[in-house]
């Protein structure tokens, strides 16, 4: 009788709080420098996709990373997006200023969520390694933008939760590195409810013949539901379960 009580409580918890489970998630990559190339994919719940995967890939108009960044100034070094069901993203990734002058790049990773969580807790999190090249002075800033910024069926987070917003700079002449986040220890309401999608913006400049490497995640769980209305729950399935068994 009580493991059948246990059993019962355990399965109303889990419809009262809900998942949001992605068995096959739509995912969009974006890289930019003046121009944008984007990529529209389908992957699998709980997968990777590093570089070597990404450099293959082709957008719309059959272009594929490789062959778009060699005539837009940046050599991606190490790219991978990782996705779960909770849902999760990180956006990480190592680029080169192949350039001669400073330049503006932004890359981006969106996957899809389902079922919709109508609401939500958050949290975020970036750092970086930022690396003097060519010993003249490595600068990476802002360029118009937060450098992070989470996004929720494809709308931005609002302000005070972008992070190293605009402006705000970080130079060295060997290495440094930093980082910041959002939603620690205790994650924080989400701004709307999630239906669609949620991903990460990277938004930088970086000096010419530099290179700077950036970990970021972005992940939102459903509200938990209240202690007692999970034990009302397992207490009604209880004596429902109590009830067949004096009937018979």
């Amino acid at each position: 009788m009580k493991l059948s009580v246990l059993l019962s409580g355990a399965s109303m918890g889990a419809l009262l709080l809900g998942s949001a489970t992605v068995s096959a998630a739509p995912v969009t990559l974006q890289v930019c420098n003046g121009t944008c190339w984007t990529g529209n994919y389908t992957i699998a719940d709980a997968v990777v996709v590093n570089w070597t995967n990404v450099e293959t890939m082709t957008n719309t108009n059959g272009v594929s990373v490789d062959t778009w960044e060699t005539t837009h100034g940046l050599n991606v070094n190490g790219w991978s997006l990782s996705m779960d069901s909770d849902p999760f993203v990180t956006n990480n990734f190592t680029i080169t200023n192949t350039t001669d002058l400073t330049q503006t790049y932004t890359l981006g990773t969106t996957v899809g969520v389902s079922p919709a969580i109508p609401n939500g807790l958050m949290r975020g999190s970036i750092g970086f390694s930022l690396t003097d090249n060519n010993y003249n002075g490595a600068t990476l800033a802002t360029s118009g933008a937060s450098i992070y910024q989470g996004t929720i069926d494809n709308n931005l987070l609002p302000p005070a939760r972008k992070l190293w917003d605009s402006p705000i700079s970080f130079s060295t002449f060997s290495t440094t590195a930093s980082s910041t986040g959002f939603g620690f220890p205790t994650r924080e309401a989400a701004p709307e409810s999630i239906d669609t999608n949620i991903g990460i913006l990277i938004t930088f400049s970086l000096t010419p013949g530099d290179s700077v490497s950036f970990t970021s995640n972005f992940d939102v769980i459903p509200v938990p539901v209240p202690a007692a209305v999970w034990l009302f729950g397992s207490g009604l399935l209880g004596l429902f379960g109590l009830s067949r068994r004096k009937r018979r």
